[in-house]
């Protein structure tokens, strides 16, 4: 698995935008909304954590009082894979201790538009990330479960992406 998504449910359907656009581009993104039925919430949590190149936070007022989030942040700083979303304007007293100085990608006003700055930032680091080796830390098996996506390599369509934007901004 390459992304966990951690956000507040609160927030699902803005967060679910950037999930269609980064799984239209083949990247393979895991949120709550695929913990199978019956299956041991905080274990499944916890071993796609492990799993994940890289953990997306989206930040809101809501998620950044969310415990879980808070959590599963703190995790994910501890093992190198924390990713950064602004999906609103915040204070920093409102945000969690240890996340200020981390850079974060600002799609407050973010529609979907591919050529967004802010986008276009978001995906170079998640590149950047993806092609780094990262820490692991074991919390254990999970039980065999069906598979929730297939990975799809995606290398050379970002590559065409970031072609295409090039020769856009050499247009402009």
């Amino acid at each position: 698995m390459e992304l966990f998504f951690s956000y507040s449910s609160k927030d699902r359907p803005r967060v679910k935008v950037a999930y269609d656009a980064l799984n239209a581009l083949g990247f393979e993104v895991f949120r709550d909304v695929a913990v199978p039925t019956a299956s041991e919430w905080d274990r499944v949590i916890k071993t796609r954590l492990e799993q994940a190149k890289i953990v997306v936070v989206f930040w809101t007022a809501s998620s950044a009082a969310s415990e879980f989030v808070r959590h599963e942040v703190e995790v994910a700083r501890s093992m190198g894979k924390l990713v950064q979303v602004l999906l609103e304007p915040m204070h920093l007293l409102a945000m969690p201790l240890g996340t200020v100085a981390l850079q974060a990608a600002k799609l407050s006003d973010w529609n979907g538009d591919v050529l967004n700055a802010e986008w276009t930032k978001l995906l170079r680091e998640i590149e950047y990330r993806k092609s780094r080796v990262t820490p692991s830390v074991d919390f254990g098996a999970l039980p065999a479960s069906p598979k929730f996506s297939i990975i799809v390599p995606v290398r050379s369509r970002l590559e065409a992406i970031h072609n295409q934007l090039i020769d856009f901004e050499d247009d402009a």
